[in-house]
């Protein structure tokens, strides 16, 4: 285990999902503060689909990653 396995979480554990969540909710907050409710909810859509999209891409990287590792190890 080296010091970037340890530092960036594994991309399957709900602390990634509850991470964006949070994001989403703080990013809503703000622009419903500083502009209109909705346009805060929109903001929050947004940066909740931005982070599903991030996490998805995160997944079928390693697998990418692992299929190929388990492809180039048999030669």
């Amino acid at each position: 285990m080296s010091l970037t396995s340890t530092a960036r979480p594994d991309p399957d554990s709900r602390l990634v999902l509850v991470t964006w969540s949070l994001v989403a909710l703080g990013l809503a907050g703000s622009a419903a503060f500083l502009t209109t409710p909705a346009r805060g909810a929109v903001a929050g859509v947004v940066a909740a689909l931005v982070g599903l999209a991030a996490h998805a891409l995160t997944r079928a990287s390693d697998a990418v990653d692992r299929i190929l590792d388990e492809e180039l190890d048999h030669r």
